[in-house]
C-alpha cells in the first residue's frame, strides 16, 4: 500500500500537501475521471455542464431541488462517505442579521449551525450574512447555498473538533479578524471564545469535512486552514483569489480547483 502525495499550486502560490495511506488506485481513478477546466460554476438556469465526476452526479438532474440530500452521495475523495446532514430536517435561513452571536435569532444561519442534530441548511433567498464572530459549525450539517447567491463575510466559518460537515455554494470573502467573547457553538449555553486569525475557513480537529463550488478571497490569514490532525477532508470546485501564499500540510483531497478564469492545475504524485 502506497502513500500518496498531491500538491496543487493556484495563481496566488495555495499549496497544500497530502499524504496518506489510502490505497492509490482509488484515488487515481477519481481523477482520471476529471478532464478540463471547472466550467460549472455558472448558474444553475439556463443550461447545464458537468465536466468532473462530483457535478456529474447531481448538476444536471433537472429535480435536483427536490432531492438536496442527495449530494451527499456525490462527496469524492478522503471525505467520500461524509453525509453532513442527511436524514436531518430542512433549516431555512430567512434572516441574514448575526446580531447576537451568544444568542441567535431563529432563521439566522448562526441559529442553524450550532444545533446538536443533522441539519440540512438551505437559503430561503439571496443574501449578505456579515458575521460579527467567528460562525462555529457543530457536527452533522450542510450548508446548501445552491439556488442563491449566498455572500459571508466580516468574519469566518469555524469547524472545530467535529465531524460529518458539507459546505456547499457559498462566497466568503472579506475575512477580518474576529474580537472574540461569548459565542453560540451548541444546544447548550455560550462559551467564551478567544480571537480568531482571520481564515475564510479554519478546520481543526475535525474529520468528514467536504468544502464543494465556493469562492473565497480577501482573508486576512488563511482562506481555507486545515491543521491539528483533522483528516478525510476534500475540497473540491473551489476558487481562490486575492490572496497571499499559505501552506499546510495535511491527508486532504484537493480535486478539480479553479486556479483563475482560465483553467486548472491538478498535479497527483505517488511514491511508492
Amino acid at each position: 500500500m502506497g502513500k500518496l502525495y498531491l500538491v496543487v499550486f493556484f495563481t496566488f502560490s495555495f499549496v497544500i500537501s497530502v499524504q496518506s495511506v489510502r490505497p492509490a488506485a482509488s484515488l487515481d481513478d477519481e481523477l482520471l475521471q476529471f478532464s478540463g477546466g471547472n466550467s460549472t460554476r455558472r448558474g444553475l438556469q439556463g443550461g447545464c455542464s458537468a465536466t468532473n465526476i462530483i457535478d456529474k452526479c447531481w448538476r444536471c438532474k433537472p429535480d435536483w431541488d427536490k432531492d438536496r440530500q442527495a449530494l451527499a452521495k456525490c462527496a469524492a475523495g478522503f471525505a467520500k462517505g461524509t453525509t453532513g446532514g442527511s436524514g436531518g430536517e430542512t433549516y431555512i435561513v430567512t434572516d441574514p442579521s448575526d446580531a447576537d452571536a451568544a444568542n441567535p435569532a431563529p432563521g439566522t444561519l448562526r441559529a442553524g449551525v450550532v444545533q446538536g442534530k443533522p441539519l440540512w441548511i438551505t437559503f430561503e433567498k439571496d443574501m449578505v450574512i456579515t458575521l460579527t464572530q467567528e460562525l462555529v459549525i457543530n457536527s452533522d450539517k450542510t450548508i446548501d447555498g445552491r439556488g442563491a447567491k449566498v455572500e459571508i463575510t466580516g468574519t469566518g466559518l469555524t469547524i472545530f473538533n467535529v465531524k460529518n460537515i458539507i459546505i456547499h455554494g457559498l462566497n466568503i470573502h472579506d475575512v477580518k479578524e474576529a474580537p472574540g467573547g461569548m459565542i453560540k457553538n451548541s444546544d447548550g449555553p455560550p462559551g467564551k471564545r478567544e480571537k480568531t486569525d482571520g481564515d475564510g475557513i479554519c478546520i481543526t480537529g475535525s474529520t468528514k469535512i467536504w468544502i464543494d463550488h465556493c469562492s473565497l478571497s480577501k482573508g486576512v490569514d488563511g482562506l481555507i486552514d486545515v491543521t491539528l490532525k483533522s483528516t478525510d477532508v476534500t475540497i473540491s470546485n473551489c476558487k481562490f483569489t486575492n490572496h497571499h501564499k499559505v501552506s499546510k500540510k495535511t491527508s486532504i483531497s484537493i480535486l478539480y480547483n479553479k486556479r483563475n478564469q482560465f483553467g486548472t492545475l491538478v498535479i497527483h504524485r505517488r511514491h511508492q
